[in-house]
Parts: structure tokens; C-alpha cells; sequence
């Protein structure tokens, strides 16, 4: 038996452990493991293909892997500046709290 990850969407263009990382957040919420692809798919929508926790919408205060607006991070206890100086894998936590 093998250790093998799961294949996901947009899988090849992020690190392992950020991948991981998205597969426990399914678990945690008590989605189903398929649904990774799905949340991948989401944050690289959202985040202009870059899957980047600094990339912002020049028309709003849309920041971040699925662009938290100032006014929803705000209310989750942050702000778009500090999701910003996160990196990808630290943003996810905030990913999973938004869920």
C-alpha cells in the first residue's frame, strides 16, 4: 500500500504540503475528498490562476486565494493586509474559517 496523495485539480501548480492542506480542510468540514477539486478549482478561479494569497482585485478590496473583502475579513477578526503577508498555506486556515 502506498502513501500516494490523492490527484486533484490544479494539484501540479501548488506544493504538497498545501495541497495536504486542502485535503484536510474537506475533512474537516466533512466533505467529501472529491470536493478538493472543487475548493481547488474555487481558489484558482478567485485568485486569477495565480493561487496566490497576495493577488488583489484593482476594482475592490478583494484579496487573497478566494478575495476576502475587507469587510468579511474584518468581520472573521483580520483585514485584507495581514491575509495578504500570509502565505498560501497559513492563508488556507483562513479559507477553512470562511467555510
Amino acid at each position: 500500500m502506498t502513501n500516494r496523495m490523492p490527484s486533484i485539480a490544479w494539484g501540479a501548480q501548488v506544493s504538497p504540503e498545501f495541497k495536504a492542506r486542502v485535503l484536510q480542510i474537506c475533512a474537516d468540514l466533512g466533505w467529501p475528498a472529491a470536493y478538493a477539486s472543487w475548493l481547488m478549482a474555487c481558489i484558482a478561479f478567485e485568485s486569477g490562476r495565480t493561487v496566490s494569497p497576495r493577488v488583489r482585485n484593482p476594482l475592490s478590496s478583494a484579496t487573497g486565494l478566494i478575495q476576502f473583502m475587507e469587510a468579511t475579513a474584518r468581520g472573521m477578526g483580520t483585514t485584507t493586509a495581514k491575509l495578504a503577508d500570509m502565505s498560501a498555506v497559513e492563508q488556507l486556515d483562513w479559507v477553512e474559517r470562511y467555510f
